[in-house]
């Protein structure tokens, strides 16, 4: 015990932390009941308060890299990965994870232990499996989450097709044969170990990455370069987004699953999100970011992929009495508000010249609404941007053909 305590006295401020790695090992060592290390031992450590290990600088500094997502990249990413997932590109599971990452804000550990059993597909409430709680296993304790209903549809889907294609109700919510191209070299867990069929964390955390990095939208903070997206990225910007809509640091604890406060202070003591202006003129050549619009601009309904046929038509009385697009789905199978998410959808194929300016001041006039809350005033910029973008299009499409018209070279 000596030499611990030695050890403990000879740590800078900044080391401190390392007690509470050194605290976790002796404790499972004692309860092993291994040779080598006395009970005392791990009684001192457990006595002893052990600050924790300088964390949040990426938090604190919003780091671009490893920080938490900014509004507008956390809105591309949505709409980036719904896109890829509507065309293919995406597994529905990654999707899913996706959500439930920027949903929840665990840890990849945490979904690596879910199972279908903790998804009610009647009530749309999730029980994720809490970690780091120094229980026996990781699905000792749970913590309830509300899942959205959009997105509880596509999981309640997603699991009924699990069942059908075999698996149980305890079977591993992403299941390791689905997620992994390969099987393992070694297998790691039995038939009668809990977490039989599941991916372990790296191995899912890895999986995910390579996906969802195929489709990771620009960012401007790194100069229009793909958004790097660990899944801890995602747990720092659900905790920032609670703290930025004013939750206590009890609250974002408990919905953190942290036992404690000591790591939640960070979210509530950075300075408050800066929110670009909304107004910011797009400039002539449009930035990558800012390629919110992901549909093909059409003549008119005839020059649509469905030409008028029942559902493709997409107008808001709100708005004007004139359409402003086709869907090239005919809108099957879509829960979102038309046509507010059609400007972002890659289905939309907006009409020429159809009244997209009255959307637009529409929309603009909605979020002034919410002038003195910024994370509603935000939650349509997405779709502000694509309307911009359409029409920018229409713009330069008209103007195109008046120059070819007039005999003027572009």
């Amino acid at each position: 015990m000596q030499h611990i305590s030695n050890y403990a006295a000879g740590l800078g401020p900044h080391e401190l932390g390392r007690l509470g790695t050194l605290n976790g090992l002796i404790q499972k060592w004692v309860e092993l009941k291994l040779d080598g290390m006395q009970a005392e031992c791990a009684a001192y450590l457990l006595e002893r308060r052990k600050p924790g290990n300088k964390k949040g600088d990426a938090v604190r500094t919003r780091d671009p890299v490893e920080g938490p997502l900014s509004e507008e990249e956390y809105t591309a990413l949505y709409s980036a990965a719904n896109a890829a997932y509507g065309q293919g590109d995406l597994p529905l599971w990654t999707l899913l994870l996706t959500r439930l990452l920027l949903a929840c804000g665990g840890r990849i550990s945490q979904f690596a232990s879910l199972k279908l059993c903790d998804f009610d597909s009647g009530t749309f409430v999730l029980n994720l499996p809490l970690a780091k709680t120094g229980l026996e296993h990781a699905r000792s304790s749970f913590l309830q989450v509300d899942i959205s209903n959009q997105t509880g549809r596509l999981i309640a889907d997603y699991k009924n097709g699990l069942l059908e294609e075999g698996y149980v109700e305890s079977s591993a919510f992403f299941p390791q044969q689905l997620v992994m191209t390969k099987a393992p070299r070694k297998v790691l867990r039995g038939l009668d170990d809990m977490f039989f069929g599941h991916c372990t964390p790296p191995a899912l955390s890895d999986r995910f990455r390579s996906l969802i990095g195929k489709i990771a939208p620009p960012t401007s903070r790194l100069d229009f370069q793909p958004t790097p997206l660990a899944p801890k990225r995602f747990r720092y910007t659900f905790g920032t987004r609670l703290a930025e809509e004013g939750a206590s640091q009890v609250v974002i604890a408990n919905r953190m699953g942290h036992v404690d406060l000591q790591q939640v202070g960070v979210y509530v003591s950075v300075s408050p999100k800066v929110v670009e202006n909304i107004d910011k003129a797009m400039g002539d050549m449009l930035a990558p970011l800012a390629r919110a619009f992901k549909g093909q601009l059409v003549e008119d309904e005839e020059h649509s992929t469905h030409k008028g046929a029942p559902g493709s038509r997409i107008i808001d009385f709100r708005v004007s009495k004139d359409p402003v697009g086709s869907c090239g789905c005919r809108g099957k199978g879509c829960a979102f508000s038309k046509p507010v998410a059609c400007y972002s959808c890659f289905r939309f194929e907006p009409w020429l010249d159809a009244p997209h300016e009255k959307v637009l001041e529409h929309l603009e006039a909605d979020r002034k609404r919410w002038a003195g809350d910024e994370r509603m005033a935000a939650v349509n910029d997405e779709s502000i941007r694509a309307v911009k973008e359409v029409i920018w299009l229409c713009k330069e499409t008209s103007r195109q053909r008046a120059d070819q018209a007039a005999g003027v070279n572009p």
